[in-house]
């Protein structure tokens, strides 16, 4: 048996229009010139202040989660001391669900949406929280054996308030500190 044979012409490929083919290269040569062209407008255009307010909302964010860690961590530290200083459960188990309550609150406020007023609420949950440290627990329930987690809360919100004057006015900071 012989191998087949094409007739003259016919290779297996169609053939290609010369016309087809210039206008393809002509397109390529077209879309090669504008590609860096579009490059080039977007430096010039681009909105600088845009990218600088998006940086400052990063940078204010990871300020927020990193104290809602460092909270975390204190109070974690601190909880743990008051739960070895007492061998009663249910004060073992306050100390538990406060720590619980503390980290989630800490962490679903640095994760929110917009990190100005993230950080704003980070500054009324840490003055809240130690008021509720130093009036009820110091204060009504577990006395001189909660003091240690009394000052933990003092400090973080000592830090938290330095932060403030980054984000608001005098006036509005000290608004604030009134209306808590």
């Amino acid at each position: 048996m012989r191998p087949r044979t094409l007739p003259p012409g016919e290779n297996g490929f169609n053939m290609i229009h010369p016309a087809l083919v210039s206008r393809v290269l002509v397109a390529l040569l077209i879309f090669a010139t504008l590609l860096p062209g579009c490059a080039a407008t977007n430096r010039l255009f681009r909105d600088r202040a845009a990218e600088e307010r998006a940086a400052a909302l990063l940078q204010i964010q990871l300020s927020d989660m990193r104290f809602a860690d460092e909270y975390t961590a204190w109070v974690t530290e601190r909880v743990s001391v008051f739960q070895q200083s007492t061998d009663d459960p249910g004060e073992r188990l306050a100390g538990q669900s406060w720590l619980v309550s503390q980290a989630t609150s800490a962490f679903t406020i640095a994760t929110g949406p917009n990190p100005e007023l993230n950080a704003i609420d980070m500054l009324v949950f840490a003055t809240l929280s130690r008021m509720v440290i130093e009036d009820r627990w110091v204060g009504e329930l577990y006395g001189p054996s909660a003091e240690s987690l009394l000052v933990a809360h003092q400090g973080l919100e000592e830090r938290d308030w330095n932060f403030a004057p980054m984000l608001m006015s005098e006036a509005q900071v000290i608004e604030l500190r009134s209306g808590i």
